[in-house]
């Protein structure tokens, strides 16, 4: 009658314009990440699709020979290969062991990823004070570090990222974690995100684990976590069964300290820093918890995807895992900052 459909068109009207997150059991803060993301992509939008003149106007406060100058002071030193494998075969494992082994080859990588990029500021610096010409390749670099965008050349032989300012500090943290490393032994704990390959890393630390016993196979072998209530600064010396790893947050979800286990993100928070990580390798057959777990996720960065996947680590949930499943709680290296 026409009664009923008066009050389905009522029932209707009172519904929101947009659906909320929690109508598909998603945590509000999504709608703020989508949010987020929608205005980050409308502003790269907008910068690409003026004209240079109009970008110049908007960037006229940009002292770029200051910038420049100032990322070439701060420049990290360069390791040495030669001085980094004397040092390997003098401490934990010798050059063979497969954790010194990744080491090595972030050594490696680094020093492709220095080179590139020195290589360019010292371009860019002579371009700026007119002893050499101005490429078109230069200008290009010019113009993305004017938006505080990572030029595209360097992120080609490195590791993503979305800010300027906070990738060039990252390669700054990451350099400075491989000499450490060089000068004073293995660390204590690992930080994760200073990989260029972390799953690579991981696989390093089952093969070496799997080589002092004997008896494991590798294809046999996973990794048993357990979250510590320390942060890496904490800690008092290395893992005697795994590796400590440090500098993971969690998203969609939080960490209760006290009480050690998965909870609910405060609205319109984004990330939760988790405290250090221990993980163990042990065979199958040995990987057990006495307490119920979510099989968490880790990626390299927020931008999730298999290219960017690490590794998967278990940690305390006392609620059902379908339920972070379906909020989309994972575990990132870094921030898409």
């Amino acid at each position: 009658s026409g009664t009923e459909i008066s009050s389905f068109r009522h029932a209707i009207e009172t519904y929101p314009i947009f659906d909320t997150p929690e109508m598909i059991g998603f945590s509000p803060n999504h709608d703020f990440q989508l949010n987020s993301n929608h205005m980050e992509s409308m502003l790269q939008s907008m910068m690409k699709a003026y004209d240079t003149e109009t970008v110049s106007r908007f960037t006229s406060q940009f002292d770029a020979a200051k910038v420049v100058n100032e990322m070439m002071a701060r420049f990290p030193k360069h390791i040495e290969p030669q001085d980094v494998k004397d040092s390997l075969s003098k401490g934990d494992g010798g050059v063979t062991s497969p954790i010194n082994i990744a080491f090595r080859n972030e050594i490696e990588v680094m020093a492709v990823v220095a080179s590139t990029v020195r290589a360019s500021l010292v371009s860019l610096q002579n371009a700026l004070r007119g002893v050499a010409t101005f490429t078109i390749e230069l200008t290009i670099l010019l113009d993305e570090m004017k938006v505080n965008q990572v030029p595209k050349s360097w992120v080609q032989k490195a590791w993503p990222g979305w800010s300027l300012a906070v990738w060039f500090s990252d390669l700054i943290s990451r350099n400075d974690q491989w000499r450490k490393w060089q000068e004073k032994g293995r660390p204590i704990s690992y930080w994760l995100g200073g990989f260029s390959n972390g799953a690579g890393f991981v696989n390093s630390v089952k093969h070496e684990f799997m080589k002092k016993q004997k008896s494991w196979a590798l294809e046999e072998m996973e990794i048993l976590t357990e979250v510590t209530k320390h942060e890496a600064g904490e800690l008092k010396g290395p893992a005697e069964s795994g590796v400590y790893i440090h500098g993971l947050s969690l998203e969609a979800a939080s960490w209760n300290r006290n009480l050690g286990k998965l909870a609910d993100l405060q609205r319109r928070a984004m990330l939760s820093a988790m405290p250090t990580l221990l993980l163990c390798p042990v065979p199958k057959d040995m990987k057990k918890y006495d307490y119920m777990v979510y099989e968490c996720p880790v990626y390299r960065t927020q931008s999730r995807g298999t290219q960017n996947y690490v590794m998967t680590v278990d940690i305390r949930a006392d609620e059902a895992a379908s339920k972070w499943t379906l909020t989309g709680v994972a575990m990132v290296c870094s921030k898409d900052l």
